[in-house]
């Protein structure tokens, strides 16, 4: 590995740029990719050579017309995410740059959705969609369209004569420019025989010239450099590799392991179990410490979801990412309700900053971590029993927040438990 390409990475100035040979058109996913399926078509199996993808494309859409081009497109990509084995395979890659915090921009030329779903990505394929830039969002470049949107389907010679030029003139295209400017780029999922590859390289020299930043290209066999990207070095691996190798040169107190993550839906789970279990022991309009309970493991369980739902951004899998989440939005907000006297918000809020740092405690802490809440305790209530006999001095534990919680509880209904939204 480069030392450019980990310090790079480390600072957040690598550029991944994807083709298709880390998603649906690896061997591993399928055993005939979408262009030769359809040159068979056309020619037959007697193929006498290979002609350039746009070229393929260009001649099944004059045979076939528009509509049955980006049916076939979408039947095949639709075929992979039949099959779980297939789209798990066809998003290992993506699934895996998840993890790696610093990369914000991917650019693709893929017209799938992997990078969206596997990687938390923000999708930008026309002009239009620069109204949901967010900076410090990841974000994925569409250069040659979404499936998702198929009228943006870059796929015949004449789309890719029409893409070229508004990457010429357009803020796609100026975009471009910049992050080739300032950052390292990584070609990963091409071969240096892909006529796509060549186009777009040939665009950036022309559009940069000497000042191009050197460039790598990630393919896992040997191949002699061709002229047009004589500047360019081979990473001779896999893209998956690649990415591992680049996570194992982060401190490992910095960059969270897969396995931090591992417990969340396990201990997410046993607090439900609980929660459900100290509810239908009682009546929560007669126990106040069960309507302060019950809002700080709600609490809890939003953040273990919120966390689970948002991990594909990356963002928490930095720690200090969630350190600072906690220390500087939520520790605050807490002092704010305290000092409103909202203490069924109190509690919920105690939960959330607790299920957050459980994300990035050590094993040992972990063993500390509180399933139960009456407060104004101190100790750590990790059993049912511990809970009720802690409940019962609620009151002279934290008289304000006792008489509110009474108060709050003697207004539900029998029967009816009181469940706290994530609204603080």
């Amino acid at each position: 590995m480069p030392d450019g390409v980990v310090e790079a990475c480390h600072t957040g100035k690598l550029v991944i740029f994807a083709g298709a040979g880390i998603s649906t058109e690896s061997k591993m996913v399928v055993p005939r990719p979408l262009y030769l399926e359809m040159l068979l078509e056309l020619e037959g199996a007697n193929l006498k050579e290979l002609k350039p993808f746009p070229a393929v494309m260009s001649a099944f859409e004059e045979r076939n017309g528009r509509p049955e081009l980006l049916r076939r497109i979408k039947k095949h990509l639709d075929y992979v995410r039949s099959f779980p084995n297939l789209d798990q395979e066809a998003g290992r890659f993506h699934r895996e740059l998840a993890g790696l915090y610093t990369v914000s921009e991917i650019v693709t030329t893929n017209w799938d959705d992997y990078f969206e779903r596997e990687s938390g990505c923000q999708p930008f394929v026309t002009e239009k969609d620069w109204a949901f830039w967010k900076p410090g969002e990841r974000k994925v470049f569409k250069l040659h369209g979404s499936l998702s949107n198929p009228a943006s389907v870059v796929a015949t010679e004449a789309d890719y004569a029409k893409c070229y030029r508004n990457l010429n003139q357009g803020l796609m295209g100026a975009e471009l420019k910049t992050m080739l400017a300032t950052k390292t780029v990584v070609f990963v999922g091409y071969s240096f025989k892909d006529s796509d590859f060549e186009s777009l390289y040939k665009l950036m020299k022309r559009k940069m010239g000497d000042l191009l930043p050197r460039s790598y290209v990630v393919n896992p066999y040997a191949q002699e450099i061709p002229n047009f990207a004589g500047d360019m070095h081979l990473l001779q691996t896999s893209g998956l590799r690649f990415l591992q190798e680049l996570k194992a040169s982060f401190p490992e107190e910095e960059l969270l392991g897969e396995e931090r993550f591992e417990a969340l839906p396990w201990i997410r789970e046993m607090i439900r179990t609980l929660h459900h279990r100290m509810i239908d022991a009682g009546e929560m309009r007669e126990d106040p410490a069960m309507y302060i309970c019950a809002c700080y493991q709600d609490g809890l369980m939003d953040a273990f979801d919120y966390i689970l739902a948002n991990k594909k951004r990356g963002d928490f899998y930095h720690r200090c990412y969630t350190r600072d989440l906690v220390r500087t939005v939520y520790d605050p907000l807490l002092g704010e309700r305290e000092d409103e006297g909202k203490w069924e918000t109190v509690a919920y809020v105690e939960g959330y900053m607790n299920g957050l740092t459980f994300l990035i405690a050590s094993d040992e802490d972990r063993k500390l971590f509180p399933p139960f809440y009456v407060m104004g305790h101190d100790g750590c209530l990790k059993k049912q029993e511990d809970y009720e006999e802690a409940a019962t001095r609620f009151e002279e534990l934290h008289p304000e927040a006792y008489e509110h919680a009474r108060q709050e509880a003697a207004r539900l209904a029998p029967g009816i438990a009181f469940h706290h939204f994530p609204r603080i």
